[in-house]
């Protein structure tokens, strides 16, 4: 029950940080310019070893060498690319 509390708070920040509703289309699809308004409050740190990504304040983030390791704001880009959201930060 409070997993999905958050998960709707952090919904409707996203949503009202849009400048209108009316920019988010119906069909699910957005535009880059629609997903860096909606994403670019979290920062993403990336290991390119596991293909997986978590939170700037994960404690797994923070044990990523930086060979391994980018940050990004853009999530559509790493699903696209199949990376995996992580099992702790991003359940």
């Amino acid at each position: 029950m409070k997993r999905l509390f958050i998960a709707f708070v952090i919904i409707i920040l996203a949503l009202s940080s849009c400048s209108s509703l009316d920019s988010i289309e119906l069909t699910g699809e957005k535009s880059k310019t629609e997903y860096s308004k909606i994403e670019s409050d979290t920062t993403y740190i990336v290991n390119t070893q596991t293909m997986s990504y978590h939170r700037a304040s994960c404690y797994v983030a923070k044990r990523i060498s930086e060979e391994n390791r980018w940050e990004t704001k853009d999530e559509s880009f790493l699903k696209e690319r199949g990376y995996k959201r992580c099992g702790v930060c991003l359940k």
